[in-house]
């Protein structure tokens, strides 16, 4: 039974194709773009605690913003900052990539510049003009977690540096620029 409709070899195996990549390329999409971001965080100097969604559908949630730049907070002086959310969005990528949901425990995260001043001049190997100062990193290690492992996880994030500190039990990631070096990861 002939209907009329007559489908060329051509338009054939270009719809085909079509289909195909369709198929392909709509599961990535989809993975790429996580519908929901969430984090866990331990404040290890003021035993405060944030878990929950802090992105929805790529929204961010004011509300979980807040605590977490509350919780991010410099410790000493209760200053508070913007966190970068590059930053945030790393330490969920990070979370995913070690396949762990225990908290990030938080050694430190912003500074103010009095307490980077004084940090500095107690000789803690701070720099002078620290990510930490612009809300763009963290030290942070986790409980039971093998910290070699953690370090070697940021490595593969897109953290712009990552420090390792066995001696003192944390690792250092940050998203802040570096003009002389495009995207290089200190390893420090």
């Amino acid at each position: 039974m002939n209907n009329g409709f007559k489908l060329t070899r051509r338009q054939f195996l270009v719809g085909t194709s079509a289909t195909m990549a369709t198929s392909l390329v709509t599961p990535s999409i989809a993975k790429a773009q996580t519908p929901v971001k969430a984090l866990s965080l331990y404040n290890t100097h003021t035993g405060e605690f944030f878990k929950e969604a802090y992105c929805e559908h790529g929204c961010y949630i004011k509300e979980s913003i807040a605590k977490i730049n509350h919780i991010m907070r410099d410790w000493r002086t209760n200053e508070i900052t913007q966190m970068d959310v590059k930053l945030i969005d790393l330490l969920h990528h990070l979370h995913q990539k070690i396949g762990n949901n225990k908290p990030f425990e938080i050694i430190s995260a912003y500074r103010c510049p009095r307490t980077n001043s004084m940090l500095r001049e107690a000789g803690n190997h701070v720099a002078k003009n620290s990510f930490h100062l612009k809300g763009q990193a963290i030290d942070i290690q986790m409980s039971g977690f093998n910290l070699q492992y953690l370090r070697d996880a940021a490595y593969q994030t897109n953290a712009k540096g990552v420090g390792y500190y066995p001696s003192s039990g944390f690792i250092h990631v940050d998203v802040g620029h570096r003009a002389h070096k495009k995207n290089l990861q200190a390893r420090w």
